[in-house]
């Protein structure tokens, strides 16, 4: 009897933790961003979209991949404590490709947010950022779609 209680209790709490994780990025997506400390503060729940972004297939929740892209772009529009500079050339290329953008955005938030990457210069992180790009890409299970004249 207590095997089976121990059991419907893992269980509950794993689909508790699942549902209020997938829950979380709508929640983000809708906060708002006041005070310097605000963005300061985010910069880990940040970080956690970004991984989540470049660590799951494309076609996977599409609906927490937006809230998680929304939450990122927020951010990165205000944050006075990072200077994020995208390359032009690659948010040119995929500009009808939004889950392209996204994991692009994504890697470069990584590599800018990331303890690992601290020292790393803008062109460093650009370049770091560009190899994650195209490391996703090439993996077949993400289904991304790549822009034409993007050769990996």
């Amino acid at each position: 009897m207590s095997k089976k209680i121990s059991t419907v209790l893992f269980l509950v709490i794993c689909l508790t933790s699942v549902t209020s994780y997938s829950q979380d990025f709508e929640r983000l997506s809708q906060k708002e961003f006041i005070t310097p400390e605000d963005y300061k503060y985010a910069e880990s729940e940040v970080l956690k979209c970004s991984e989540y972004l470049i660590n799951k297939p494309s076609d996977l929740d599409t609906l927490n991949r937006l809230y998680a892209v929304l939450y990122i772009a927020k951010w990165m529009t205000g944050t006075p404590d990072h200077r994020i500079i995208l390359n032009v050339s690659i948010m040119n290329l995929g500009k009808e490709y939004s889950d392209f953008q996204s994991i692009y955005v994504a890697s470069l938030v990584k590599y800018t947010l990331d303890i690992k990457h601290a020292d790393l210069s803008a062109i460093e992180r650009s370049k770091a950022a560009n190899n994650q790009l195209l490391m996703y890409c090439s993996n077949p299970e993400n289904k991304i779609s790549l822009p034409p004249g993007l050769k990996l």
